[in-house]
């Protein structure tokens, strides 16, 4: 099978599941995996257009060398689901977060709702980046001290080995920036609609 398709298809059904149990069957749950799996497949589509266009240079797949696969398919699945984590913890914040506006003042506008999700959206952002960047910084410090123990300079492995780990952050940080307009536009749409039916 090939393994990209098999990733994208184990991470949306991974997200439905995974929002489903914990937030139930609710309209919340509803907008957040539709926010989810319209990110996840912005960034699948624009990570994959930008990797091939560039030949994957400035990566550096090493680490990866024993694999009997194709290392560019078995990276892009890592970047993917590593990504999926943050995304859907930004989905669930702002489709929670509207729904609790909308709940609270049932005549709110559209543009208030906007201005309220962007502002959530910027302060749930930077926490979720340096949360993706200081994982990823210690999934690499085993290798990174290792390399260093055996006569590496600190320059040298960075350049060689630390890029993939890089490259992960960055992508990671993009699946964020890209989930906040989508899940806001979802949300209002969703909420608002059902408020308006009511």
């Amino acid at each position: 099978m090939n393994l990209l398709f098999l990733c994208l298809a184990e991470s949306l059904i991974f997200t439905c599941f995974s929002l489903l149990i914990a937030g139930g069957k609710n309209k919340k749950t509803l907008t957040s995996i539709i926010s989810v799996i319209i990110s996840m497949i912005i960034l699948f589509i624009g990570t994959l257009i930008i990797t091939k266009t560039t030949n994957y240079s400035g990566i550096s797949f090493n680490d990866m060398s024993f694999l009997t696969v194709p290392v560019e398919d078995v990276f892009l699945a890592e970047i993917m689901i590593g990504g999926l984590g943050a995304i859907m913890d930004i989905a669930i914040t702002i489709s929670s977060s509207i729904a609790e506006l909308i709940e609270k003042d049932k005549n709110i506008t559209t543009k208030a709702l906007t201005k309220s999700g962007r502002e959530i959206g910027k302060d749930v952002m930077g926490t979720m980046i340096n949360v993706l960047f200081f994982t990823y910084l210690c999934s690499g410090l085993p290798v990174f001290t290792l390399a260093i123990r055996n006569g590496y300079t600190v320059r040298n492995y960075i350049t060689t080995n630390f890029s993939i780990e890089i490259t992960r952050f960055l992508v990671g940080s993009i699946g964020i920036v890209i989930a906040i307009p989508i899940s806001l536009f979802i949300a209002i749409v969703i909420f608002k609609k059902g408020k308006n039916h009511e």
